[in-house]
């Protein structure tokens, strides 16, 4: 062994106690992680547990059997995004390509009077063009949303991507490929 072992994502490393190369270290012989590495853990199981709580609440004020059924499917979504970031938190086997299908289902994004869906779980970053009336909306925010909707007269035609989604989705796929060579 080098000094170092990869636990999940690569810039975790846990280092032996003679590892005297990095003096920040608070312990010898410590995992340490730098944000960039931490941030798939904290936005899987943080967003997860924030949409969890927040459909939790909307499930109690919902009435009507759809109503229950889309909350129902944000809520499994987001006890999937707990999952996902307790299993990257272990250094599970798989977790990096679970973690990739987690942010590949945040990245479509689309509107219209039939159905609706928009789904973020941690941060969202993206643009949605609107057809009738032309119009393109940027938004960028921390937390976790959904908007489904079936059979609602009125919505306007629109489609759209969730950038921070896609990112994550590719840095997953990378860290996936390498994590498997």
């Amino acid at each position: 062994m080098s000094g170092t072992s990869s636990i999940g994502w690569r810039n975790c490393r846990a280092r032996p106690p003679s590892d005297k190369a990095d003096t920040s270290s608070a312990t010898s012989g410590t995992t340490r992680c730098t944000l960039a590495a931490a941030h798939p853990r904290i936005l899987a199981l943080g967003g997860g547990a924030i949409g969890g709580a927040l459909t939790s609440v909307a499930l109690l004020r919902m009435s009507g059997v759809g109503s229950w059924l889309i909350c129902l499917v944000a809520l499994a979504f987001y006890s999937w995004g707990i999952v996902c970031g307790l299993f990257l938190l272990e250094a599970r086997p798989g977790a990096e390509r679970m973690n990739l299908h987690l942010w590949f289902a945040q990245v479509p994004m689309f509107a219209s009077p039939l159905a609706t869906n928009s789904l973020s779980s941690g941060f969202y970053a993206g643009a949605l063009l609107q057809i009738d009336p032309f119009k393109l909306n940027v938004d960028a925010r921390i937390g976790s949303t959904f908007r489904r909707n079936l059979l609602h007269d009125g919505t306007p035609f629109a489609i759209g991507i969730n950038v921070a989604a896609l990112t994550a989705t590719c840095v997953s796929a990378f860290v996936s490929a390498a994590s498997m060579t």
